[in-house]
């Protein structure tokens, strides 16, 4: 059988031990409990994070959302700006093709009234012509007559 210093030692022993094994659990305990904290406290920061995220994206798909609304509006209104440069193009050619068929209009009238001058210089220039007879020669038989000049074997 064992002493009783030697049992007594023995109990001190295991009561030492037993004392690490609490301070030890406690420490443990204590750690658990800080790493809950800075879980919690992680998890809080993270949700915030994807919170904030959230808002960001949802900012963002607006904004593209409305930039692809102005791009249709702008490739729209370039569509519209194109049909009408078209149009007015269009017009501008019909204008002048009026233009250059009244131009050559205006110039078939000036030579008409350029010959029209040129034969009234003409026929004032000439004698005055011998009066028609009272047969009846047509005036115009007259111009003629005057044209050929005076007729050999009158």
């Amino acid at each position: 059988e064992q002493q009783p210093s030697a049992r007594a030692h023995e109990g001190r022993a295991l009561e030492a031990r037993v004392g690490a094994a609490e301070a030890e659990v406690a420490r443990l305990r204590s750690d658990r409990g800080r790493d809950q904290g800075d879980a919690g406290r992680r998890e809080v920061q993270l949700k915030e994070a994807a919170d904030s995220l959230k808002d960001a994206l949802r900012i963002e798909t607006n904004r593209a959302a409305s930039l692809q609304e102005r791009v249709r509006e702008l490739e729209e209104g370039t569509s519209l700006q194109m049909e009408k440069e078209a149009r007015l193009q269009m017009a501008l050619q019909q204008k002048e093709a009026r233009s250059e068929d009244s131009h050559a209009d205006l110039l078939q009238v000036v030579s008409e009234r350029d010959a029209a001058l040129q034969l009234l210089a003409e026929m004032r220039a000439r004698p005055p012509a011998s009066p028609v007879p009272a047969g009846g020669a047509s005036a115009v038989e007259g111009e003629a007559q005057a044209r050929q000049g005076p007729c050999k074997g009158q």
